[in-house]
């Protein structure tokens, strides 16, 4: 398997809970990449990615992404917006999802980035969650590819151990 090239530029989380609650910002960064991002308050976990040098805004403007390579939107998980951060699943796309008019902020040849699946219209915008600059669709067929992979080599290991 190839490994992601360093130059990927500046990385950019944001969404709900932002980078304060997103893992894999840490590991990028501790790998080396350049990450930034944008949380809904100071937290705990904002104070620990700051003092290991990456830049978290407070809130989630456009500007925030400016001049950003990579966009990775967040995931909300519908299941847990009772009591959450936002009233409406409206109110969250307006203040945190991502637009075209909000990417206009980052680079010129930036991508659009999500773990999946999307909810559409909300987290990012029906128009980029199937065409580029988003790069989802790519996402998720390399993660279909890499669990039949792990699929694959589990199920051998335990072939092999059944006939030892």
């Amino acid at each position: 398997m190839r490994g992601l090239p360093l130059d990927l530029g500046m990385i950019h989380f944001v969404g709900i809970g932002g980078i304060g609650m997103s893992g894999i910002a840490e590991v990028l960064a501790n790998l080396g990449y350049t990450v930034q991002g944008s949380d809904v308050s100071d937290s705990a976990n904002v104070k620990r990615l700051r003092d290991k040098g990456i830049k978290v805004a407070i809130g989630h403007k456009a500007k925030n992404i400016d001049g950003a390579d990579v966009v990775m939107a967040l995931r909300i998980q519908n299941e847990r917006l009772e009591g959450a951060f936002f009233p409406s699943v409206r109110e969250y796309s307006a203040t945190y999802g991502i637009d075209r008019a909000k990417l206009r902020y980052a680079k010129d040849d930036a991508i659009v980035m999500h773990p999946g699946p999307v909810n559409r219209g909300v987290e990012l915008s029906h128009d980029l969650a199937d065409h580029r600059p988003s790069v989802v669709l790519d996402q998720v067929r390399n993660g279909v590819a890499l669990r039949m992979a792990v699929l694959y080599l589990l199920a051998g290991q335990k072939r092999a151990e059944a006939q030892a």
